[in-house]
């Protein structure tokens, strides 16, 4: 979150809609680990790194799909073994799974306030359910002191 905090508010602060893509699971060789982020505006920024660059351009057009309406938050899964992984240059060995979805401003700014104070927290969110009841990205935060409900 520290890493793509500066850039996720500026966009915000100039009216872009941003999309968050996490990582939710990965197997094997990976250069990054569950939790790790990347964000990405409607303008075209990027910020963050959710593989060191083995599926980024996937992500981030699944990230794009998502802010102009063509698809709704989803999880992406690359296994190595598999053509998709071969085509985005998954050549690590491993496998990952990235949720992405919309980020909701509200709930950029609770997490902001949760790490100026040095709180933990966990944001929490539904990757699979019934239709219709997956949260996207940004679900729910939650803090000992502090919890902020996503509009999404």
């Amino acid at each position: 979150m520290r890493e793509i905090r500066d850039d996720v508010a500026r966009w915000f602060e100039t009216g872009s809609d941003v999309a968050l893509a996490q990582v939710t699971k990965t197997w094997g060789s990976s250069p990054r680990v569950p939790g790790s982020v990347m964000a990405v505006s409607d303008r075209g920024g990027i910020a963050g790194s959710v593989s060191g660059g083995c599926v980024e351009g996937s992500i981030i057009q699944a990230a794009l799909d998502c802010l102009e309406g063509r698809q709704g938050a989803s999880l992406e899964r690359f296994h190595a073994s598999t053509a998709r992984a071969q085509e985005v240059g998954l050549s690590c060995g491993g496998n990952i799974e990235v949720l992405v979805g919309r980020y909701d401003r509200a709930l950029f700014e609770t997490e902001c306030a949760e790490l100026d104070a040095e709180r933990s927290y966990v944001r929490l969110s539904l990757v699979e359910g019934p239709e219709g009841m997956e949260g996207g990205v940004c679900g729910l935060l939650v803090s000992p002191d502090a919890a902020a409900r996503s509009p999404t």
